[in-house]
């Protein structure tokens, strides 16, 4: 299966975060699974640096996407396509978030499934399979 990891489900993929759940674990750790990350989410780890946002990383963007890709999750770059889907999703008041609706957006055109653990992703789950 092709999965495409959250920002948050790949930042505690790194850290081996406790709150990365059973379920995601085993996705995670199966290796008959295909890893994704979008560059979308390298973007907004990159502002939530700059904003002092991700005060437990010490370790620059760089070398963040370094350890991804040592680890073998590949990286799916921004492509036109991803901005089409991201036009045609539909948009909810309280779901505005441009990084959550381009990584969205990236797993629908790529017809992956998405790990997340963002309840607000359930909104799109007729668009998209969750995991």
């Amino acid at each position: 299966m092709n999965v495409l990891l959250d920002t948050h489900i790949l930042i505690w993929l790194l850290e081996d975060n406790q709150k990365l759940n059973r379920k995601h674990r085993i996705i995670l750790e199966d290796t008959s699974n295909q890893l994704f990350v979008s560059q979308y989410s390298f973007i907004e780890i990159a502002i939530k640096l700059k904003l002092g946002k991700l005060p437990i990383f010490n370790i620059s963007i760089q070398e963040f996407i370094s350890e991804v890709e040592n680890i073998g999750i590949q990286i799916i770059a921004v492509e036109n396509s991803h901005l089409q889907t991201y036009q045609e999703l539909p948009l909810f008041d309280d779901h505005r978030d441009p990084f959550d609706r381009l990584i969205i957006s990236t797993a629908i055109y790529e017809k992956y499934s998405l790990a997340s653990m963002d309840a607000k992703f359930l909104k799109y789950s007729d668009l998209v399979s969750l995991m």
